[in-house]
This record gives C-alpha cells, sequence and structure tokens, in this order.
C-alpha cells in the first residue's frame, strides 16, 4: 500500500447505486488529480471529514484508494477545547512528528509491506528511535530557526564505560 497526501474536494454523502446504498467523498491529490472514495452508507470515517481537510489516501497494488483512519484519535477542535497553549503545541508537533515517519515508512516499505498495521508498527519504531536519538532536536530547530549560521543537529554521544554503552 503506497500512502499519499491529499485534500476533501467535497464532504461525503450517500448515493444509490446499483449494488445498494454507498457514501463516497472527492478528494484531491498533491498532483491535482482528483479521486472519489467509496464506503458503505452513513460511513462514520468518511462522513466526519469536513471540505479542505487534509487527510491520507492508501493506494493498494489494485489502483483503489482508501481513507487511511485513525478510528481513536480525537479531532484537532478537540483537543483544543481542553488543553492549554504549551499542550497544544506540543501535540501538533508530536502528531506532525508521527505523521511524517509513516509517510517515510510507507515510502520506504512499499513493496515489503502490504498492510496498514505493519507501516504503522515500523513508524512508530521511527517515532520511538527520532525521539531518543535526538532528544534536543525541537530546541536545535528552534536555533537553527533563528539563526544565520547552519547550526550542527547531532546525535548525542554515549556514554561508554569498559567498552559498552551504558545509555
Amino acid at each position: 500500500m503506497r500512502l499519499i497526501q491529499a485534500t476533501v474536494k467535497f464532504q461525503s454523502r450517500n448515493v444509490n447505486t446499483r449494488y445498494g446504498e454507498k457514501s463516497n467523498a472527492v478528494f484531491i491529490l498533491t498532483d491535482g488529480d482528483e479521486v472519489t472514495v467509496w464506503g458503505p452508507a452513513d460511513h462514520a470515517p468518511l462522513f466526519n471529514l469536513v471540505k479542505g481537510q487534509s487527510v491520507t489516501l492508501g493506494l493498494n497494488s489494485g489502483g483503489k484508494y482508501s481513507l487511511v483512519e485513525s478510528p481513536t484519535a480525537p479531532t484537532k477542535t478537540e483537543i483544543k477545547v481542553s488543553c492549554p497553549n504549551a499542550l497544544q503545541t506540543y501535540l501538533d508537533e508530536q502528531a506532525t512528528l508521527y505523521r511524517d515517519c509513516f509517510l517515510t515508512a510507507s515510502n520506504a516499505m512499499a513493496g515489503l509491506i502490504d498492510s496498514e498495521e505493519g507501516f504503522r508498527a515500523v513508524a512508530t519504531t521511527l517515532f520511538i528511535q527520532a525521539q531518543k536519538e535526538y532528544p534536543n532536536l525541537k530546541a536545535r530547530v528552534q536555533e537553527f530557526k533563528h539563526s544565520p549560521e547552519l547550526p550542527m543537529i547531532s546525535r548525542p554521544r554515549p556514554t561508554v564505560v569498559n567498552g559498552r554503552s551504558i545509555d
């Protein structure tokens, strides 16, 4: 499965087809192409989408697009109601990092892994390792944005005792 970023063009609606009632939503891909994703009637993940919302679509080996969903994740507006600004900023940054890890995993492992669960496992590993190996990455990125020089973003040196790393 290949993951592709898209934007909702038309919100989901129910349509009577020869196969019964179905729901569909129209998306615009990053290259400008429009695709329609179909689902069962009143399919909640499709009906919860808002026009202009950025989403991730999966493209399977048969050429069929599907919505990559996170069923338990609250929407951004739900988080903002209950979180102070600093926490909201942190959560947005973490979500962006995880999304980037997920996209990297899906592109790097395309053809090797064929399930969303497999991509999620690789993305979670990348996410954990990125935070573990680069604990000061956020501070260094902020420093980079405000500095005319290009600071080095490097991995912290491990503490070695008797030839073994103890970090």
